[in-house]
Formats: structure tokens, C-alpha cells, sequence
């Protein structure tokens, strides 16, 4: 167990390599990367993590899991003190409403806050490497999870066929039940 200056949690770092470059602050760990923070676990190929600035660089089969959200990825960095970070290539998927958010980049705000760039958006079942009956598409996003997102230059496909472009476009995403 480690302790970030300034992060609310110690975290606890696992991996078949794991090594502490005291000169610079920094941990690295190699194979495996199993990365627990409090109710968040992360797993990966590799990791950095710098202590002064809390940033964690994880690489290589990321997958990021909170209390609300799944999220995988190629590449995530992630400040471990204030939750804010950068996902690439990734999925979101926020467990309560079954939403699915992919883009080529996603900004993680918050555990509650995300923009993205170029991807789509469905509330649609669809197993692991299947298309989802309806999805948007979009080049750009703002979501907040338990108000709404809003989309910007988005198609509305059917079995991956574009079929309505929309300007903009917003969609409530409920996280809790309302009466």
C-alpha cells in the first residue's frame, strides 16, 4: 500500500513486475497491473503512477471499474486525487441506465462528468462485439450522468445504417428512479 500526497485513499498496486524509482517518485509495475484505490480497481499491462502529481499512465488492455461505470480502454491517464482524466479508444459503461458511450477520446471530469470526441452512444443491449440495434453517432458529447447528455454532429443509425442526421441532441440519462 501506497499513499498519494493529497489522494482521500491509500492505494495498493499489484503486478508480476513492480518497481519504486525513489529518485523520481515513481512507481512502475509491468504484467497483470492490478491497481485498487478504495472502491475503484483498475487492470492493465502496464502502469505509472507519479506520486507528486498523482497521475496514474495505465496502458494495454485498461479496464477501470467504480461503483458507476465500467471503462475500458487502450490508454487512460488519471489523476488519482481529483478522479479527473483523459480515456483513448475507450468504452463507458454506466451500469444503471445500461448507457454505452465509445469515442476516440473521452475527458473524465468526474466520476459523474465526461466529454467525448468522434463515437456513439446507445442505450441498446448488445453483446461484446456486436452491433446494438440503434446508437448514435456523434463528434461530440457532453454527459452527465443522472441529468442528461448532448450530443453534437450526430446520426441516428439503425443496425450501424445512418439513417437521421441531427445538428444536436440531448437524452436524459437517469442513474436513480424518479417519481
Amino acid at each position: 500500500m501506497t499513499k498519494v500526497p493529497g489522494s482521500p485513499e491509500p492505494i495498493e498496486i499489484t503486478a508480476e513486475r513492480t518497481e519504486y524509482l525513489q529518485g523520481n517518485d515513481v512507481y512502475e509495475a509491468d504484467g497483470s497491473v492490478v491497481v485498487v484505490q478504495g472502491r475503484r480497481r483498475l487492470t492493465a499491462d502496464h502502469m505509472t503512477l507519479f506520486m507528486l502529481s498523482g497521475t496514474m499512465v495505465a496502458t494495454g488492455h485498461v479496464h477501470l471499474s467504480d461503483p458507476l461505470t465500467e471503462t475500458f480502454a487502450d490508454r487512460l491517464e488519471l489523476n488519482v486525487n481529483t478522479e479527473m482524466g483523459v480515456i483513448v479508444n475507450g468504452r463507458l459503461f454506466v451500469k444503471e441506465s445500461n448507457t454505452l458511450v465509445t469515442g476516440r477520446l473521452l475527458q473524465r471530469f468526474s466520476e459523474t462528468h465526461y466529454r467525448g470526441k468522434e463515437g456513439s452512444f446507445t442505450n441498446c443491449d448488445a453483446n461484446e462485439g456486436q452491433v446494438p440495434a440503434w446508437r448514435f453517432t456523434f463528434k461530440d458529447l457532453d454527459l452527465n450522468l443522472g441529468e442528461r447528455l448532448f450530443l453534437n454532429d450526430t446520426w441516428f443509425c439503425i443496425n450501424d445504417h445512418p439513417i437521421l442526421k441531427l445538428p444536436t441532441f440531448a437524452y436524459p440519462i437517469q442513474t436513480s428512479r424518479k417519481s
